[in-house]
């Protein structure tokens, strides 16, 4: 008897090797096409594969292994890698603009929360940033830069945000003057001193205040209201102070040449006619001032003592005065008139 024996197995077709891109920690889904099996007896053949097309592959390389038989039992088998890869790098989150109030003229310490950082496979990536958080900015704008590293070494494209370190806060004017009222020295008024007003700033140490009269200068006669004010280098302005400075004439105007008492003799029953030099008067503001008597020089004065009050007012209603007595007296005797002399 001929007996024929089938023993061989099925062949298969040839295998690729196969990537994939993850897509999460875990990997990826894995799909592929089943290998071909073919017996010289029995023709194709199904095949099974293990891990199945459509199952998740893990980071790295993983082995499928496909197996065929025909119906005699001949079994083959074959094999291919699947190799899971994390080459796409992460993204970093776009981040706002960050600002700060200067706190001195080298700027503020600023911190700022780190933008976050997405990628499929790796989590909880931090991104790095420079200049870091919590450290000095000057005034102005800097750039942060911020990079980030998955866990396959995928580095994320480099972004950055802006800090902008302004001086915002207006300067303060930390003294004052109160209100002045001054005695006028001259016709143009007086000059006034005050005391030299201070501003602080945070970031500009050298702040000036400037009044719109200055201290040392002449103020008209009357009342005039200084105004202070500060500007920083920022730009920055103070709240304005101010304070008035009134100019006023007290004082009144100044005799001089006043008479003494006068005693003159009587010529008549009426008196005598008595005469006197005016006294003169000037004022720190007006000058030279008109003065007035009670009675004018020349006029008759009756017999006994009589009071001349000379007196000057300025144009602020100031006014001085003095006095002298003039005495007229009869002390010459009568004359005789009409003797016969008897011998």
């Amino acid at each position: 008897d001929v007996v024929v024996h089938d023993t061989k197995a099925p062949v298969f077709s040839a295998v690729e090797h196969l990537t994939f891109e993850a897509t999460s920690p875990s990997g990826a889904i894995g799909t592929y096409g089943l290998p071909t099996a073919t017996d010289i007896v029995d023709g194709d053949r199904p095949v099974t594969c293990s891990p199945a097309s459509g199952s998740t592959f893990g980071l790295g390389p993983s082995n499928v292994t496909c197996s065929a038989s025909d119906t005699r039992g001949n079994e083959a088998t074959t094999g291919f890698n699947v190799t899971v890869k994390d080459t796409i790098a992460p993204v970093i989150a776009e981040h706002a603009v960050v600002t700060a109030e200067a706190t001195g003229a080298d700027g503020a310490l600023v911190s700022y929360s780190l933008p976050s950082v997405s990628d499929a496979v790796s989590t909880n990536l931090v991104a790095s940033c420079t200049p870091v958080s919590g450290t000095q900015f000057a005034l102005g704008t800097t750039a942060v830069k911020c990079d980030a590293v998955d866990g396959a070494g995928n580095e994320a494209a480099q972004t950055s945000f802006n800090v902008i370190v302004a001086d915002t806060t207006a300067p303060i004017i930390i003294n004052a003057n109160t209100d002045k009222v001054v005695e006028a020295t001259s016709a143009a008024g007086a000059t006034v001193s005050f005391v030299k007003l201070i501003a602080t700033d945070a970031v500009d140490p050298n702040v000036q205040v400037t009044c719109s009269s200055e201290s040392g200068s002449v103020f008209a006669l009357g009342t005039t209201t200084v105004t202070c004010g500060a500007n920083d280098a920022s730009g920055n302005v103070a709240t304005p102070v101010s304070f008035k400075v009134t100019v006023q004439d007290t004082t009144a105007p100044a005799l001089s040449g006043v008479s003494g008492n006068l005693i003159a003799e009587a010529t008549s029953a009426a008196g005598a006619a008595v005469t006197f030099a005016l006294p003169t008067a000037t004022d720190l503001v007006d000058g030279t001032v008109a003065v007035t008597c009670s009675e004018a020089s020349g006029s008759t004065f009756a017999l006994g003592s009589t009071t001349v009050t000379c007196s000057a007012t300025d144009a602020a209603k100031n006014t001085s005065s003095a006095s002298f007595d003039v005495k007229v007296q009869d002390r010459t005797a009568p004359t005789l008139a009409g003797l016969i002399d008897v011998s």
